[in-house]
């Protein structure tokens, strides 16, 4: 039994890279979470869009979101749904290879993630609005705010801030996927039908 007078006490500081190293990557912020969030084709999220739209849309800005602290609350970072959005257009056959000559120019607002501070069903809700310019003349035809929401339950996590975070990729998911939806109605020559 070691003596109590000889041991050595460490540092709180000493603690702080043993307590990172222990964390999940999704915990700390370093997992790509914007692959979580995107639509992939299949199922009930096979869409047809106009021909116009193949291969013509760059993703030209994201803003909104926010970096979280690895021991806050989950955020959605700009980076992060910008890679979900790219990744749902490539997956559509929509994502311009060249995004510098691409018609159409996408911008990403994420204005609303509301979260609860806790809870056994976590259920957020994402409000993000879209817009889409065409660049021959600048003109505005598609400008849509989606919201949606999507609840991760106890059972989907026991921790509390991985189901906060299952949460606002649900959420996220569920937003891209009705956007998606509604661009699949869109006319590019004039907007909506």
């Amino acid at each position: 039994m070691p003596d109590p007078t000889t041991h050595r006490r460490v540092p709180r500081r000493a603690l702080l890279p043993l307590l990172f190293a222990s964390l999940p990557p999704a915990a700390l912020g370093c997992a790509a979470r914007g692959q979580y969030m995107a639509v992939e084709p299949g199922g009930a999220d096979l869409r047809t869009f106009p021909g116009a739209l193949r291969e013509a849309v760059a993703v030209a800005d994201v803003r909104g979101g926010e970096r979280g602290n690895p021991l806050g609350h989950s955020t959605v970072s700009n980076e992060e749904l910008e890679a979900a959005v790219r990744q749902s257009l490539r997956s559509q056959g929509l994502l311009a290879p060249d995004g510098a000559k691409a018609p159409f120019r996408l911008r990403v607002f994420l204005a609303e993630l509301n979260q609860p501070a806790s809870g056994l069903g976590m259920t957020v809700v994402s409000v993000i609005r879209y817009r889409i310019v065409r660049v021959s003349d600048r003109a505005v035809p598609f400008e849509e705010v989606v919201v949606a929401s999507y609840t991760a339950k106890a059972e989907d996590s026991g921790a509390g801030v991985e189901r906060l975070q299952l949460a606002n990729e649900g959420s996220v998911r569920r937003n891209i996927a009705d956007f998606l939806d509604r661009l699949a109605g869109f006319d590019p020559a004039g907007g909506k039908p």
